[in-house]
């Protein structure tokens, strides 16, 4: 009897899962994790050379398993789902939207809902504009981690003035005073004088470097 679509889809979802998710990584585990974090990222970009590959075969490959995969790959770690997901709206977007868009729904970590949602932004900003949005302000907004700053510097890219009170709120913040001038400075660039209130924000900082730029940006911007 031949395999049906359901079959061939789980058989690779976990041919394909294997390639991300391999005993040989946790057999590492106990090393130090400078070689756990290599044999990491090694793996990472072999499985994701593996699924684009597949992918490029058969769009549809793993159309009945995806929100599956997705899940299994969230829970196991690994970093690059989100390029996974960009791969699938890549490749077959009106396949795999709804399954990503669940994943990232089921998510709790905050940077890879966003992720997902963005995979399919991508394709689809107008349905997915407000869950972007929302979900970015929050990771703007909340405590700083090693995503704020990407978020940031996109969300302002894509969304401009609509992020202001985000933006006043992110200068108000403590730490990470250079990399909030660099984005000071991306506001500016891009919004020029109705970035007043996030240069204002900048100015009152206690934090000395970005107060000095908040200057320099007033002058910029002529208000001064």
């Amino acid at each position: 009897m031949s395999e049906s679509f359901g079959d061939m889809c789980e058989s690779k979802k976990d041919e394909l899962l294997e390639a991300f998710l391999g005993s040989d990584l946790v057999a590492e585990a106990g090393e130090c994790s400078e070689s756990s974090e290599e044999l990491r990222q090694a793996r990472d970009k072999a499985g994701l050379e593996k699924f684009s590959a597949e992918l490029t075969k058969n769009p549809r490959v793993l159309e009945g398993a995806a929100f599956e995969f997705l899940g299994s790959m969230i829970l196991g770690g690994v970093a690059v789902v989100d390029k996974a997901a960009e791969l699938m709206m890549d490749k077959n977007p009106a396949g795999y939207v709804n399954a990503i868009f669940k994943a990232a729904d089921r998510c709790t970590v905050p940077y890879v809902k966003f992720a997902l949602v963005r995979a399919v932004f991508r394709r689809y900003p107008g349905r997915y504009r407000p869950y972007i949005l929302a979900l970015g302000r929050e990771l703007v907004t909340g405590e700083w981690n090693e995503h704020t700053l990407e978020t940031t510097s996109w969300l302002l890219q894509k969304f401009g003035a609509e992020l202001l009170p985000d933006l006043v709120t992110f200068m108000h913040c403590q730490g990470h005073a250079q990399e909030r001038v660099q984005i000071l400075k991306e506001a500016v660039q891009r919004l020029g004088a109705a970035a007043l209130p996030v240069v204002s924000a900048a100015v009152s900082s206690d934090q000395k470097e970005l107060a000095d730029a908040g200057e320099i940006a007033l002058k910029q911007i002529g208000q001064i």
